[in-house]
């Protein structure tokens, strides 16, 4: 055979080819020597097809296995696909229908960590813009009422003086005091929403210094003292020993400090007390309470007090049977935001019939 010639000239030799019945043999021929003396060839055949039959297992498993990945990788990117762009795809339906004017839309928690950190964002964006558009709306609604109504009181005066002031100088005069005092009126409001609007806007650059509150509270006693005693109330004021200056704008804080002393005056019945106290805090800081005698906050008023033109009860009633003016109802407002601004914390605690204390605290140098 061919192997056994091929061994004898090459010691060892292997080869595949079919044999007389035309099947396919794997044949390997190797001599049988020893020195140099050979004592024959050694032929070894089998069929070609039992030998690779375990080789063509393998193969044929590693193809499969192959096809299952390639299957597996094409289902996982478009299942991943889904589950990334979805989310996305309704976030971007919750992003149109806020451009459109519907703030109540939400974004569903979902996704990647990523598309929900975005949702998440993009949901306190939109309840920070609702409540925003909802104050706005409160705040045009109730400007206009009180805007309307000493607009009205002087449209119904002008009209009485057009026919009392040849009739009844006295009355014109009257009626003429009271649209001076509706101007009034209508003045300080106007300018209240002005600065309130210029204070939360960031319009106002803070002129910062060292303040000392002991001394601007002593200003702001004395300017109300006349005020207090008219009133019958009895005004004092307690400074802790070695009370750190604060750094704030000595214009905002007296405005802050009077605003909080106007609204314990208008509080609080004749007769009563009144106290400003400063001390230090532990954490630390300065805190300045007003404290008054008056009749105290119910408890569901507590939340709203520092809202724009919130009132607890309606105004009382003067002599001449309509509204007596109670300042703007903005002042609170204005206190919390001047408070804000310089970086404090304001709050009050009341009960019915004990008083109220309304505090603020400010950061020491």
């Amino acid at each position: 055979s061919p192997e056994f010639r091929s061994a004898l000239s090459q010691t060892f030799t292997h080869s595949i080819r079919k044999n007389e019945d035309g099947e396919k043999y794997f044949y390997v021929a190797t001599v049988v020597d020893h020195g140099s003396k050979i004592f024959g060839v050694l032929l070894l055949a089998a069929p070609f097809d039992t030998l690779m039959a375990p080789t063509y297992r393998i193969m044929r498993s590693m193809m499969i296995i192959a096809l299952l990945l390639v299957v597996f990788t094409v289902v996982e990117g478009w299942l991943g696909s889904i589950y990334i762009s979805q989310p996305l795809v309704r976030l971007s339906q919750v992003a149109k229908q806020l451009s459109q004017g519907d703030l109540s839309a939400r974004s569903e928690l979902e996704g990647p960590i990523e598309t929900i950190h975005l949702s998440h964002t993009l949901n306190e964006m939109a309840a920070r813009l609702e409540i925003s558009l909802n104050s706005l709306r409160a705040f045009v609604a109730n400007a206009s009422h009180e805007l309307r109504t000493p607009l009205t009181t002087i449209k119904l005066q002008v009209g009485v003086l057009r026919s009392a002031i040849e009739d009844d100088p006295e009355a014109a005069a009257h009626f003429l005091d009271q649209i001076d005092s509706e101007i009034d009126r209508l003045t300080f409001t106007v300018n209240d929403m002005l600065d309130l609007s210029q204070i939360e806007g960031g319009g106002g650059t803070l002129n910062l210094q060292p303040v000392n509150l002991a001394d601007l509270s002593g200003e702001v006693l004395a300017f109300w003292d006349v005020r207090s005693r008219q009133a019958g109330l009895s005004l004092s004021m307690n400074v802790e020993s070695e009370l750190p200056n604060v750094r704030g704008d000595h214009y905002q804080l007296r405005r802050l400090f009077d605003n909080l002393l106007e609204n314990a005056i208008k509080n609080t019945p004749s007769g009563g007390q009144i106290d400003i106290l400063l001390k230090k805090t532990p954490t630390p800081r300065v805190r300045i309470e007003f404290r008054d005698s008056g009749i105290g906050i119910a408890p569901e008023h507590l939340p709203h007090l520092f809202d724009r033109f919130y009132r607890i009860d309606p105004r009382p009633v003067s002599d001449s049977g309509r509204a007596a003016p109670s300042g703007s109802g903005l002042g609170l407002a204005i206190a919390r935001s001047i408070t804000l601004s310089h970086g404090g914390q304001i709050g009050v605690n009341s009960q019915l019939g004990l008083g109220s204390t309304f505090w603020v605290e400010l950061q020491p140098i």
